[in-house]
């Protein structure tokens, strides 16, 4: 599998600091060992940014029938979605079995369920609630039924199906390699990632064998800061020599718009031992000129 040194950089985010996400705190205590994969959101300090406050129209505009069903939701019973979410874990073992693990903010499973009631009666429906042991599911409202797994009254679990919220919620995580790498993060943190699947670096004739890290928003900038395990400290020394290569020819290529600069000039390489790490600081303001100009070229 080849990938671009430095886009391999940029696409784990980290920095070093200890304070958990609520949902976070759930999850660890939830999740099953043998994870490859996990990713954090905080609601909070995307809210505040000047990306949401410009994109989140944008988006809602072409979100087509979710738009419809979510006002629904607001007119029906006064829950605004913009407002109800804390923060969200998504683990994944493989392709086929995914969790995510949701901490509501000034929201409980009573009152969704009773907002669930009210927008089936107004659709004509009947949401029928069923608990199949730690699994409650719901029926009625869509062509499939939904399975959840309330872990306290304002925090849940939800997969495809049962076999697998019941698989992923059955804990034993501990102090494998997944959970340890999220240790060294800020999982309150805009977004964050831990990673541990093994996937050979043909460009660097070696392997990656996990990575982990944070992107955050703060200040009005978009601050990443990338730690990308390889297999040795002599790989992780030579990805840092290409993807400054990279870097070095991008700039110079007289191909990239000035608008880029900023980014690119921020973007620091290093090696840690048998870390690849890689940093960047990007105003929001030049973010969001770079996304409309994208948005007019696409038209």
């Amino acid at each position: 599998m080849k990938l671009r040194v430095a886009a391999l950089a940029i696409c784990l985010t980290a920095t070093a600091a200890n304070a958990d996400s609520k949902a976070w705190t759930t999850a660890k205590a939830k999740l099953p060992a043998g994870m490859t994969a996990i990713v954090g959101v905080n609601v909070a300090p995307i809210k505040a940014s000047q990306l949401y406050q410009q994109l989140l129209p944008l988006a809602m505009a072409k979100s087509g029938n979710a738009k419809d069903h979510l006002d629904k939701i607001k007119a029906t019973c006064g829950i605004d979605y913009s407002g109800v979410l804390d923060s969200i874990v998504v683990g994944m073992q493989d392709e086929d079995h995914v969790i995510a693990i949701i901490q509501l903010k000034g929201t409980t499973q009573k009152d969704l369920e009773a907002c669930g009631q009210k927008v089936a009666k107004a659709d004509g429906k009947t949401l029928t609630i069923k608990k199949d042991g730690a699994v409650t599911k719901y029926s009625g409202m869509g062509d499939d039924d939904a399975y959840v797994r309330w872990l306290s009254k304002d925090s849940l679990a939800i997969s495809s199906d049962k076999d697998t919220l019941t698989k992923l919620t059955a804990g034993g995580m501990g102090k494998d390699t997944l959970a340890s790498e999220a240790g060294k993060l800020n999982t309150s943190a805009a977004f964050w990632i831990a990673v541990n699947k093994q996937t050979d670096i043909d460009e660097l004739h070696g392997k990656m064998n996990g990575g982990y890290g944070t992107l955050d928003l703060k200040g009005g900038n978009l601050v990443v800061d990338a730690h990308v395990v390889m297999d040795s400290a002599k790989t992780a020394a030579e990805g840092v020599k290409q993807g400054q290569t990279q870097l070095d020819q991008i700039k110079k290529s007289g191909q990239i718009p000035k608008q880029f600069s900023p980014m690119l000039d921020s973007i620091k390489l290093s090696s840690s031992g048998s870390e690849l790490v890689a940093g960047a600081t990007v105003a929001e303001a030049d973010l969001m000129s770079l996304i409309q100009m994208a948005a007019q070229f696409a038209h």
